[in-house]
C-alpha cells in the first residue's frame, strides 16, 4: 500500500543531511550495542541486580513526552504480561553521532554501576491484529528509497496511554537523547498518559510509523507529540458529543412528560 497515513504529511521532504547523520548513528549503534553485544548479553542480569529504570510519559496538556526514572534493586515490569528490561543508550553529550550505554554511578564506593533499563513486553495478540493488515509504504522527496511501516503505535489496555510496537527485527527507538532496541517483531513499550483523568477517544485506532528502507531507526519525540494533541482534540469533541447527547435526551424526556400531563 502507497500512501501517506496519520501525521506523516508534514515531513514528505528528506533532509539529506538529517538522514546521513540518522544513519551514522545508526551505525555507531548497532556496532557496539546490536545484537550478540556484551551490553546485550548483560541486560538479563538486572532481574536480581540494582538498575535504574526509565519510563516515558505523555503530558496531554503540554503535548510533551519525557522520561522519567528512579533507582530500584531489580527490575521490576511495569505491567503483566511477556516482559523484559531493554537497556539504554544515550548520544554522547560531545557527539551527535557517538552512543554510550546509560548508567548510575553515584553509588557507594565499590557498588557496581546501575544500568539504565525501560520495560519491554512482548504483544501477543500481534500475529492476530497483523495477519490482515496490510503494510504502509510511502515515497518522500529526496530519499533515494521507499519508507516502509516499521512500527505502530496503539492504546494501552485501558486506555491508560498508548504503545509503540515494532514490525521489524532490530529497530532501534530514539526519544530525545536516548536510545533503545526493539529485537524483534511484536515487541512493544508504554508510554502512560502524566494526567490520569486522560482516556483516549474511541475513534483512534492506530498511527503508523515508517523508517527509510534498510535505515530501521527512528525518532518517535515528534510523532508521538502530534499524535498526542490530535488524541486531546478529538476527547475534547467526544466529550461535547456526549454532552449534547445528554441535554437533548433530557430536552426529550421533559417534552414527553409535558405532553402526558405529568
Amino acid at each position: 500500500m502507497r500512501g501517506v497515513s496519520g501525521d506523516q504529511n508534514d515531513a514528505d521532504v528528506v533532509d539529506e543531511e538529517e538522514m546521513h547523520r540518522r544513519r551514522r548513528l545508526l551505525e555507531r549503534f548497532m556496532a557496539s550495542y546490536g545484537p550478540g553485544s556484551t551490553y546485550l548479553c548483560e541486560a538479563p542480569k538486572v532481574y536480581t541486580h540494582p538498575c535504574v529504570q526509565y519510563t516515558m510519559r505523555l503530558s496531554v496538556k503540554k503535548a510533551r513526552v519525557s522520561w522519567s526514572h528512579r533507582a530500584s534493586r531489580r527490575f521490576f515490569p511495569e505491567r503483566r504480561g511477556s516482559t523484559f528490561p531493554i537497556p539504554l543508550c544515550r548520544v554522547a553529550a560531545d557527539s551527535d553521532d557517538r552512543v554510550e550505554q546509560v548508567v548510575d554511578r553515584s553509588g557507594a564506593p565499590g557498588e557496581p554501576d546501575r544500568p539504565g533499563v525501560v520495560s519491554g513486553i512482548h504483544d501477543w495478540a500481534y500475529d492476530a491484529l497483523e495477519l490482515s493488515r496490510e503494510r504502509g509504504v510511502i515515497d518522500r522527496e529526496g530519499s533515494p528509497a521507499p519508507w516502509t511501516e516499521v512500527a505502530v503505535i496503539r492504546g494501552m489496555p485501558g486506555g491508560r496511554g498508548i504503545t509503540v510496537t515494532s514490525h521489524v527485527e532490530n529497530l532501534v527507538v530514539r526519544l530525545h537523547g536516548i536510545l533503545f532496541l526493539l529485537q524483534r517483531p511484536s515487541a512493544t513499550v508504554d508510554l502512560c498518559f502524566s494526567e490520569h483523568w486522560f482516556r483516549l477517544p474511541t475513534g483512534w485506532t492506530e498511527e503508523r510509523l515508517y523508517a527509510e528502507d534498510g535505515c530501521h531507526i527512528i525518532d518517535i519525540a515528534a510523532p508521538v507529540e502530534n499524535l498526542v494533541r490530535k488524541l486531546h482534540q478529538m476527547h475534547d469533541q467526544e466529550e461535547k458529543e456526549i454532552e449534547r447527547q445528554r441535554l437533548e435526551t433530557e430536552e426529550e424526556r421533559e417534552k414527553r412528560l409535558l405532553e402526558a400531563g405529568f
